[in-house]
């Protein structure tokens, strides 16, 4: 059986970095800050494996906001009501 972390250390912590945000046209997300943008400041302890953003992508959770680097930032699950994940800070 094949055994990851979906979430796991960083080696390395980003300490107060900002961060450009892009997220998906339409995602929850984007009708919050009434943008496709945004900047935040990020304490990052933690990061989404890249092993499993594949199957991430498979299931009903979407990926609605990465960085300028492509790292996901931001997950949706569709028809919750409110759930939005910011998975990479702790």
């Amino acid at each position: 059986m094949w055994l990851q972390p979906v979430i796991p250390s960083l080696t390395c912590s980003i300490l107060v970095r900002e961060m450009s945000l892009n997220f998906v046209p339409g995602s929850e997300v984007a009708q919050i800050y009434r943008a496709l943008q945004a900047k935040e400041n990020y304490y990052c302890n933690f990061g989404v494996n890249p092993d499993v953003v594949p199957l991430l992508k498979k299931g009903p959770m979407q990926v609605v906001g990465s960085d300028n680097e492509g790292e996901i930032r931001i997950l949706e699950l569709p028809d919750h009501p409110f759930f939005v994940a910011t998975p990479s800070c702790a």
